[in-house]
């Protein structure tokens, strides 16, 4: 019950399936908020490494980066949009 906690799917399964098992609440609540916490730790702490990387990124890479970076998204899209655009042409009669 303390792992499922961090299993996507598993976590939102896990009371019913406690519960189909007849397992005693007595036992089943102390796993179930300790995977819980360990849970809200984990993802705390992972948005936090990421914000300080964002963070970090941005001081390295400067703002000329950020507009190569979007400059690319866009050729990206544009790209994108032609080559449908070719396909829908060619199998239109």
């Amino acid at each position: 019950m303390f792992v499922t906690r961090l299993i996507p799917v598993v976590r939102t399964l896990t009371p019913a399936a406690a519960g189909a098992a007849q397992a005693r609440y007595g036992r089943f609540l102390p796993a179930s908020l300790a995977g819980s916490l360990l849970w809200s730790a984990l993802y705390v702490s992972l948005g936090a490494f990421a914000g300080a990387s964002a963070a970090h990124l941005e001081r390295l890479l400067g703002r000329a980066s950020w507009i190569l970076l979007g400059a690319l998204a866009v050729l990206v899209v544009v790209v994108t949009l032609i080559r449908r655009r070719r396909a829908k042409a060619k199998t239109s009669p």
